[in-house]
């Protein structure tokens, strides 16, 4: 069943961005490619979400801060703290617990994410760049337009997917390269998007169904289909 919505309590909104046009190919290989690349072109029109009205939730509590640092010695299946980190974003993401916090260093991650854990109204989970670091997430997708069966299997073509899960801050991520959508939210609540990049989307910058409390705040969509969606 679907969560009721009221756009005008959540400054939920629609902003159309520039048609998608083709990107450079980016070379596929290892899930962290150093520093990353600035990509702007003379022909990009972007789309700025307007400030949100203050999140509605509780501040976040933290039970554990993990880290995600390839540059490193890491280990995927170790605890993720700043002695041992963790080497790819995902294993980062899928250690969290209600309460935690994950800080991903700066650099490029070639990967698609998937967030399959909540938080709480009084212990939210935040995924968010180093202070002062870029942290790029490349989707993958070499050229617009792009087509599935040009891509590794995965069970997500949204750069970061977010399903079924609550009380969740992105911020300070960059998402270039989506096949789909940068960021695609499903039945969620108190989802906060702070400082989010989204580019090269092949269809929305950012996609919300059926969700509540959606809070975007210093965010920057540009050449995709559509810049926020929220239906």
């Amino acid at each position: 069943m679907s969560k009721p919505r009221n756009v005008s309590d959540y400054g939920l909104l629609l902003l159309l961005g520039s048609g998608c046009s083709e990107a450079p190919t980016d070379p596929q290989g290892s899930t962290y490619t150093g520093a990353p690349t600035e990509m702007v072109g003379d022909e990009d029109t972007n789309v700025t979400a307007p400030a949100a009205p203050a999140s509605p939730t509780s501040p976040t509590t933290p039970a554990a801060t993990h880290v995600v640092d390839p540059s490193r010695p890491c280990d995927d299946e170790g605890h993720g703290d700043a002695t041992t980190p963790f080497c790819k974003f995902q294993a980062g993401v899928d250690a969290l617990s209600a309460g935690d916090i994950l800080e991903v260093r700066g650099g490029t991650y070639t990967a698609r994410v998937q967030v399959r854990v909540s938080g709480t109204k009084e212990a939210r989970i935040t995924i968010l760049a180093a202070q002062g670091e870029t942290v790029v997430l490349d989707a993958g997708c070499p050229s617009f337009p792009c087509h599935e069966e040009d891509l590794s299997p995965t069970d997500t073509y949204d750069g970061m997917h977010i399903a079924d899960q609550d009380y969740i801050t992105v911020q300070d991520i960059t998402i270039v390269n989506a096949p789909i959508n940068g960021i695609a939210a499903r039945n969620t609540t108190s989802l906060v998007l702070d400082g989010v990049t989204a580019r090269k989307s092949g269809q929305s910058g950012i996609n919300i169904y059926d969700s509540v409390e959606l809070v975007v705040r210093r965010s920057t969509l540009s050449r995709a289909n559509l810049g926020i969606v929220e239906v």
